[in-house]
């Protein structure tokens, strides 16, 4: 099984969001089961504040996310 968990702090940017999804996309082509996001950086992981990404983003939301 792997996971891949992925957080950063800052504001939502199109060079933040652009390397979320490089992240997505590359643990997807390794077959990552979950791939986590944390919701506000370190202090949300550490809060235990995380969504898996493979459930609200598709392959047209990354390509959208990548240009957010």
């Amino acid at each position: 099984m792997k996971n891949v968990i992925v957080g950063q702090s800052g504001g939502p940017t199109a060079v933040i969001n652009s390397s979320v999804a490089g992240v997505y996309l590359a643990a997807k082509e390794i077959g990552s089961e979950h791939i986590y996001g944390m919701v506000h950086g370190i202090e949300g992981f550490l809060k235990g504040e995380y969504i898996d990404l493979k459930e609200v983003l598709d392959d047209e939301k990354v390509e959208i996310l990548k240009r957010t």
